[in-house]
């Protein structure tokens, strides 16, 4: 776990914020005043992935962005199911304690199961979606296939896979600490190298320092490739009612875990008409890539009737 006030060379200035709601100390970032937007990060990033829009956005907005069970600045406990409706669960307790409503939610990667859950529960409290190189399962006639054509053909997963067939996922993931970098890089993608300098290897390394920080990061992953990975889509009311929410997605088109072929054609049958815009210099931690564009886009649509 990440020292409360870790900044990263200052590259991560923000005031940490605690919550003993969800039953572990969760951290969050809690940034500027108004509507509130939430940034949900996916694996293996944690709030850090966010940092260079943060800033932006907390000028008009107010900006929460939690960081998972197992990730960033949050604990790990040893005792907890690391499953997605647990952290469904997780990010419910927070957001409700918060009492935050009108919510513009963000996701990336895990944080769209993650944040898809929580609207299914509390459509109410949801203004407008944005979907970034993730989906929102909603239980719709293509998904299965396309999650499973996606997961056969990933990069992250192929090799994932392999882990899993040899039995050797627990024991190398538990050094992710070591090649967190070379896994963003090479099996998920982003294009900016020149972001890469020691302060964001440290940062993005410090999470995974022990085996036993890692156990939610070997979590999502082997979800996937076992089959245990269920994700929460609740009632068809409430599929019906987060339908009928203003949505967007913002894609890296280079993106190697999930890719576009089937994350745009999920989306499209998710929300009809609903704004696409592709990003074409940029990858799977498109926040790396074109933050600027990014933050602008939200800002947009967050503005927008």
């Amino acid at each position: 776990m990440i020292p409360n006030n870790e900044t990263f060379d200052n590259t991560f200035p923000f005031t940490p914020h605690f919550s003993t709601a969800p039953g572990f100390r969760m951290h969050y970032v809690d940034e500027g005043k108004g509507r509130p937007v939430v940034l949900l990060h996916g694996e293996p990033t944690w709030g850090y992935l966010f940092r260079q829009i943060i800033p932006r956005l907390s000028q008009n907005y107010r900006v929460i962005v939690p960081d998972h069970m197992g990730f960033g600045k949050s604990e790990t406990p040893q005792d907890r199911d690391y499953i997605v409706q647990a952290h469904v669960d997780n990010l419910e307790a927070l957001l409700l304690e918060l009492d935050l409503r009108d919510i513009t939610l963000v996701m990336h990667d895990w944080g769209g199961p993650i944040g898809g859950g929580f609207a299914l529960r509390h459509i109410e409290r949801i203004d407008r979606l944005v979907v970034t190189n993730t989906l929102l399962p909603l239980g719709l006639p293509a998904e299965q296939e396309l999650m499973a054509r996606n997961a056969a053909e990933s990069a992250w997963f192929q090799w994932m896979t392999k882990l899993h067939q040899s039995g050797t996922m627990e024991t190398v993931l538990s050094e992710f600490g070591t090649i967190v970098l070379s896994l963003m890089k090479t099996l998920q993608g982003f294009e900016r190298s020149d972001v890469i300098t020691p302060a964001w290897i440290r940062a993005y390394n410090m999470p995974f320092a022990s085996p036993e920080e890692c156990v939610g990061a070997i979590s999502f992953p082997r979800s996937i490739v076992d089959g245990s990975a269920r994700f929460e889509t609740g009632n068809a009311q409430a599929i019906a009612d987060l339908r009928r929410k203003p949505a967007m997605m913002i894609v890296g088109m280079h993106d190697r875990a999930a890719l576009p072929k089937y994350t745009i054609p999920l989306f499209e049958a998710g929300f009809p008409g609903a704004p696409i815009y592709q990003l074409y210099q940029a990858g799977h931690f498109l926040y790396e890539d074109e933050p600027d564009a990014i933050a602008a886009l939200i800002e947009q649509f967050a503005q927008s009737s």
